[in-house]
């Protein structure tokens, strides 16, 4: 029979690896008409709920070139450039497909900004029957202040009008303390539609 001390280890590890795993799929799904409008006018589509993790969701359409916005994406330190939310990123690792970057994320008072690493993995493939761009990532257990986070980035040519990109992200996080209902329409209002308007006006600046 274990010992009870090498039963705890032998559950903390399991622990550990589930929040390692955490995986959303990312997915695809055609814009309503109203919504199609709405978006090549600036709009978003978004969505946050409360749970176990935390869950935010915004679609936006940019006219641009989805691999010019892909680069965009993926160049984490300059991330906090054009998203407010992000205060800081540094890439600790850089290998073929693969990126560790730790961070720093503000939040509204009265909750203090929140810090991970997360290790993201990026490339072409197929989502939903159409060629598309992801860039996924999952919290790397024992940094920073949070309990666990993963998501993706989704950007794929908009296959009602390839000139533009349809483009979504998704956020879980459970960043260990109770979220206020005023940081969940924070996040709602401003947070998720700023990423929309941010990336696509890096990619006016750049490009």
């Amino acid at each position: 029979m274990r010992s009870m001390p090498a039963l705890v280890t032998a559950l903390a590890v399991v622990l550990l690896s589930a929040s390692a795993l955490a995986y959303e799929a990312p997915t695809y799904s055609a814009l309503s008409a109203e919504d199609s409008a709405d978006l090549q006018d600036g709009g978003t589509v978004r969505d946050v709920s409360r749970g176990q993790p935390n869950r935010g969701m915004v679609i936006g359409l940019i006219e641009a070139p989805a691999d010019e916005l892909f680069e965009i994406v993926l160049d984490y330190e300059s991330i906090p450039q054009w998203s407010p939310a992000l205060v800081t990123a540094t890439v600790l690792e850089d290998t073929d497909g693969q990126k560790v970057v730790e961070g720093e994320t503000r939040l509204p008072w009265p909750l203090t900004n929140r810090t991970w690493r997360i290790r993201s993995f990026y490339a072409p493939q197929q989502v939903g029957g159409h060629d598309a761009y992801v860039n996924r990532w999952e919290y790397i257990p024992g940094h920073g202040n949070v309990d666990d986070t993963f998501g993706y980035w989704l950007l794929m040519p908009w296959p009602e009008d390839p000139s533009w990109t349809y483009v979504k992200y998704v956020v879980n996080a459970d960043p260990g303390v109770a979220l206020p209902n005023a940081v969940l329409n924070w996040a709602t209002s401003r947070a998720l539609p700023d990423l929309i308007t941010g990336l696509a006006e890096r990619h006016d600046a750049l490009y």
